[in-house]
């Protein structure tokens, strides 16, 4: 962690898991109450590193006051060892398994090396008895093992960094006449370095991992072929989506409140009423995963813009339906699959704005740009 309190946090953490588990082995009573406080400690302790200075300068800012920030470095790591701490005590809660009463064999699943800096955010179902069993050198895919290790050395180093230059050179300082071209090249460069870093570094770690004969949980599926941006989202950190779907969406799509919402909107069609709550759910889904990467508006305005994308595509898929039929679109043919990839690449890319261009402001700017001022001939001037 390049510092030693940061080592004894994540001790902590393991430490207070460790001990809820412990309580929710104990007995069916007060199991409910030991599962809400767990929760909480885990997202607070999250929330106290990530986003105490956010909320001091958002009050700052509302309020006129001067309060001083607290200055705290996020540890590396703590937002990954936390999702999986509390996927871990909400299983254990669901009785997918027992809880470890051993607490090394409890630190070792947490603090896998491999998975704790960029994940991924594994299960302790799946990865926790491969942890404990015994492992023979000659079942370990040593040759495949090192090939995707350099794949993804590749992806990140050859790639990723190489493009970051270029990318700070085009986002670093934004002017009111910065070409839509320049920044439409930007954000691709910014896809490609996206995917390069992210992938190339799952690509490592996965493949460190497997050197130990311990197989993780994949967090890549070729992203960029993907059909629709939710499809994107279920290629694209997979184990985030994953944690979201079953810890966050489907509580939230089926409690009372929405299912209240739901019949209301049945009144004005079935499809409404089946279809809002979840339109709903992953509105909300995608506000804490912008919160997730990081508490600045920029990063809110990405996850809503990707929640109410796709929330407006559930939405209005009859209505896609029935423009399909009226157009006798084949859509199972390849030229239909092809354009549905390159649409959901521009989609995806659109996204990009608001998560590259740290500034919200200028994020608007820059897509005002792409599409008023595109102005390719200074693009070619500038190449």
């Amino acid at each position: 962690f390049g510092q030693l309190p940061y080592l004894v946090l994540l001790l902590i953490s393991v430490l207070i898991n460790y001990l809820f588990g412990l309580w929710l082995q104990s007995g069916e009573r007060h199991r409910r109450l030991a599962a809400g406080l767990a929760a909480a400690a885990n997202l607070s302790l999250l929330g106290v590193f990530k986003y105490v200075d956010f909320m001091i300068s958002t009050f700052n800012s509302l309020a006129g006051a001067e309060l001083a920030l607290t200055g705290i470095v996020l540890p590396i790591g703590i937002s990954f060892y936390t999702f999986q701490a509390v996927s871990y005590l909400v299983d254990a809660y669901n009785g997918r398994f027992e809880p470890q009463r051993n607490p090394l064999k409890h630190l070792l699943f947490v603090s896998w090396f491999p998975q704790v800096i960029q994940g991924p955010i594994n299960r302790y179902a799946d990865l926790g008895p491969q942890l404990l069993e015994g492992h023979s050198a000659k079942d370990v895919p040593v040759r495949r093992s090192l090939l995707r290790f350099g794949y993804g050395a590749l992806k990140k180093y050859a790639i990723a960094n190489m493009l970051v230059g270029t990318i700070d050179q085009i986002f670093s300082n934004v002017t009111p006449g910065i070409p839509g071209s320049v920044v439409a090249f930007g954000v691709l460069l910014y896809s490609a370095q996206q995917y390069g870093d992210f992938s190339g570094g799952i690509d490592m770690v996965e493949a460190a991992s497997s050197l130990f004969g311990v197989r993780m949980a994949e967090n890549f599926r070729r992203p960029y072929f993907s059909v629709s941006l939710a499809d994107f989202w279920r290629r694209w950190h997979v184990t985030l989506g994953a944690w979201m779907r079953d810890y966050v969406f489907f509580p939230f799509a089926v409690s009372r409140p929405m299912r209240a919402l739901g019949a209301r909107a049945s009144r004005l069609g079935e499809h409404l009423g089946r279809t809002l709550p979840a339109c709903a759910a992953n509105v909300l889904v995608f506000l804490i995963v912008g919160l997730w990467h990081g508490a600045e508006p920029h990063y809110v305005a990405w996850g809503l813009y990707n929640g109410l994308v796709i929330a407006l595509a559930d939405l209005l898929a009859p209505a896609f339906r029935r423009a399909n039929a009226a157009l006798r679109v084949d859509t199972g043919s390849r030229a239909r699959r092809a354009f549905c990839v390159l649409r959901t690449f521009l989609v995806v890319n659109l996204g990009w704005y608001f998560d590259r261009i740290y500034d919200f402001g200028d994020s608007l700017l820059c897509l005002r740009n792409t599409f008023t001022n595109y102005n390719p001939e200074v693009f070619l001037v500038t190449l």
